[in-house]
């Protein structure tokens, strides 16, 4: 049954009962009303579900096959701030789950590889940057050149040159390569420009050429921690401001808009269960979802037509679901 005032979903009431105030709404909730004996034979629902065993066949009777909806939470009921989490809301809240955790996941996931992939392919590309950057200009002396045999870019090996220069007082040793074909034929003795950092000058390279030995070819490998470390951050600071909300938020109750498969995120051929609600403060609309790869750990809570939450009151749209 439902509440008349606020549509709450109820659970019904014995005939001839004293009526009581809804938890929702506290408006008065009437009896059910006396139905047929014969009637109620066919809608005994012995496992709480819902549904009449009549319509489930012979399984239905077993109980435990089905999770009856939970009683609505009371707000009152709902520990003042700051609260300490349960076992089971440490697990839920302030756990990575659902679509949290495969972003967290994935997230970790690129940025450890791309740092493994950028250390291997892009070595001595951050120093190229900042020779390109604010590199001081000078001159040094080839003393040798070299093929790198264990290389090819485009199907061309590189050239690696190695040269010697002087920055004041001091004479340093440096080597860089190239790619490029009159670069590739300098001979040995031959006077060349170079690019130092001035704050560091051991730190050159022969202009137009590179000290990574790929050059800047591997610059897109780059891309892959960058976007590993954007999506870790945001799973991270995700679950930060649910950790706060659960902590320090006001509760309110909410209306389940949505409660489904999150067709937008797959792991292992499986989608997460979501829940997607509703409610107001100061008369504006706010939004909030929650994501698990366990439906049965919310605990039947998603059955409900309203449910308890809990916001921070500087930005109700930073929001979580409470767990007792």
């Amino acid at each position: 049954m439902h509440c008349t005032s606020c549509g709450a979903q109820l659970a019904p009431l014995p005939p001839g009962s004293q009526p009581l105030p809804c938890p929702f709404c506290r408006a008065p909730v009437q009896p059910s009303p006396a139905i047929d004996p014969r009637l109620a034979a066919y809608l005994v629902d012995r496992n709480g579900n819902g549904v009449p065993d009549v319509l489930e066949g012979p399984g239905a009777a077993q109980p435990g096959l089905y999770r009856a909806a939970p009683a609505p939470v009371l707000l009152e009921a709902i520990p003042p701030a700051p609260r300490t989490p349960s076992p089971r809301a440490r697990s839920l809240v302030y756990g990575y789950r659902g679509a949290q955790g495969v972003m967290l996941t994935i997230g970790l996931a690129f940025l450890g590889m791309g740092l493994l992939f950028t250390t291997i392919f892009c070595w001595g590309l951050p120093w190229d940057l900042a020779l390109a950057a604010s590199g001081a200009r000078g001159q040094a002396t080839v003393t040798s050149t070299e093929t790198v045999n264990n290389v090819k870019v485009n199907g061309v090996r590189p050239t690696r040159l190695s040269f010697r220069y002087r920055v004041g007082p001091t004479t340093y040793d440096g080597d860089s390569a190239t790619l490029d074909g009159m670069l590739r034929r300098t001979a040995v003795g031959a006077t060349v420009q170079i690019e130092y950092l001035a704050f560091a000058p051991s730190i050159s390279r022969v202009v137009g050429t590179t000290r990574a030995t790929m050059g800047y070819t591997p610059i897109f490998v780059v891309i892959f921690p960058v976007v590993g470390a954007v999506l870790a951050f945001g799973a991270w600071r995700s679950n930060r401001r649910e950790i706060r909300a659960f902590s320090r938020g006001a509760p309110v109750l909410a209306r389940i808009t949505f409660r489904g498969a999150d067709m937008s995120v797959t792991v292992n051929h499986r989608h997460p269960f979501k829940i997607v609600w509703e409610f107001q403060v100061g008369g504006r609309p706010y939004s909030g979802s929650f994501s698990t790869m366990q439906r049965g750990e919310l605990g039947g809570i998603e059955q409900s037509e309203q449910l308890a939450v809990l916001y921070d009151p500087r930005d109700p749209s930073v929001n979580t679901l409470w767990i007792a």
